[in-house]
């Protein structure tokens, strides 16, 4: 729709209409002769009918208690931007050097909407915004965040600190004004803290500049939600670490979130397939880790892995072994040393009575037998003193049963490492 066509559709006279028309072609006429005298006009006139243009047109409403504004030499929208929002308790205007004047020009028209000053008639605002203004004497606004050589990193920091008791569900940044170092900042802050991001934006431009009652406020994604940054990467890494549970269980949710509108919008098909295909695998290792063999979708497993799966002792043995490695590399010594000893049981078939008797009965190796019975008596000392086992008892302990594989199966060391 056109800026005409949206006043047409406003819940207002037609003599209302066509004379909030006359003022924007005025205003139009008048652009070219900056100075405090049409900043005033617009101020008077022009604004409350942007404004109501404006919010008709912002479905978001959301409503937060801080907002942080970045201030820049174009205030107009910042305007826009705060009567819109509405924050309920907090207005930082953050400024650099060259743009402090701007901010205490906001702070002062906002407060002189509330005295009935010079600056602003607030008659021809909206009913909601008239409340807003009449509370703005109950509303804090701070001008003194002025940031000298401005850098995204001080900005970020000037918000961050700022952001004090407040969730942050609570806190808006807008971005719109101040320069490109400003915005960045701004962003990453928001970003990174889940903070919520507007930012005025213009439907319509002339030659020379945007036509005033064509903005919208834009309430940014964030990319972090919509790209799940965070989850994705906390699930790899809990995949490195073997955690393959908790890795299914995030991508599973990531992948709920990206629904059909989101990967149409931001042409994510690509990458929900590619955290789809994680998520396959985490599921399939995480039966794989379980023993659930009749679960695992031995499609997505490489020829190499698959053979770990095959109908054969020695493999099994080996999967028990791999097994008890990952417990380790996990920190779980307790749970490794278990492992080993399923190992030593299931090489041995011991069936009933005790494994300390197939052991001895079964290995001829005097160092390898005592090594064995090490691993039953560690095992022993976590079941019934609940005793934690060292690292080193897991290494001696997997050296020997490793050695009980090759001297079953008639291995080298080295062939079972490879394998």
């Amino acid at each position: 729709m056109t800026r005409e066509e949206r006043i047409d559709a406003l819940k207002i006279s037609d003599a209302d209409k066509e004379e909030f028309k006359k003022i924007f072609f005025e205003y139009e006429d008048k652009y070219d002769r900056s100075g405090p005298d049409l900043r005033c006009w617009w101020l008077n006139q022009v604004l409350p009918i942007s404004q109501r243009l404006l919010e008709e047109r912002y479905t978001s409403r959301q409503e937060v208690k801080c907002l942080f504004v970045l201030v820049g030499t174009t205030i107009e929208p910042l305007f826009l931007s705060i009567l819109t929002i509405r924050p309920q308790e907090k207005i930082y205007l953050i400024s650099s050097c060259e743009s402090v004047a701007q901010s205490e020009y906001i702070s002062n028209s906002l407060r002189q909407i509330h005295g009935g000053g010079d600056l602003i008639n607030p008659d021809l605002f909206s009913d909601n915004v008239k409340r807003y203004l009449e509370n703005i004497k109950n509303i804090e606004i701070y001008t003194d965040v002025v940031i000298k050589n401005i850098s995204p990193q001080k900005v970020f920091s000037a918000i961050r600190e700022r952001v004090g008791m407040y969730a942050y569900d609570d806190v808006g940044v807008d971005v719109t004004g101040g320069k490109k170092s400003m915005t960045g900042g701004g962003y990453l802050v928001a970003a990174i803290n889940n903070l919520h991001l507007f930012y005025v934006d213009f439907d319509e431009y002339t030659d020379k500049y945007p036509k005033p009652g064509t903005e919208f406020l834009n309430k940014l994604d964030n990319p972090y939600e919509i790209y799940n940054i965070d989850s994705v990467s906390q699930a790899i890494k809990l995949f490195k670490q073997y955690n393959y549970s908790a890795a299914n269980e995030i991508f599973k949710q990531t992948i709920c979130k990206l629904t059909d509108d989101i990967v149409m919008n931001y042409e994510m098909a690509s990458e929900k397939t590619r955290i789809e295909n994680m998520q396959k695998a985490a599921e399939c290792y995480m039966y794989w880790d379980r023993y659930e063999y009749s679960e695992i979708k031995k499609e997505i497993l490489p020829q190499i892995q698959l053979n770990l799966l095959c109908d054969d002792k020695y493999y099994k043995v080996l999967d028990y072994l791999l097994n008890a490695e990952r417990r380790f590399n996990q920190g779980y010594y307790n749970d490794a040393i278990l492992r080993l000893l399923q190992v030593v049981e299931s090489l041995l078939v011991v069936n009933s009575g005790k494994i300390s008797q197939a052991i001895n009965k079964s290995v001829k190796n005097e160092k390898l037998r005592s090594g064995l019975h090490e691993i039953r008596m560690a095992r022993n000392a976590f079941a019934h003193k609940n005793k934690t086992l060292e690292k080193s008892i897991y290494i001696e302990g997997f050296s020997n049963v490793k050695q009980l594989i090759c001297d079953l199966f008639e291995r080298e060391i080295g062939e079972v490492e490879a394998e």
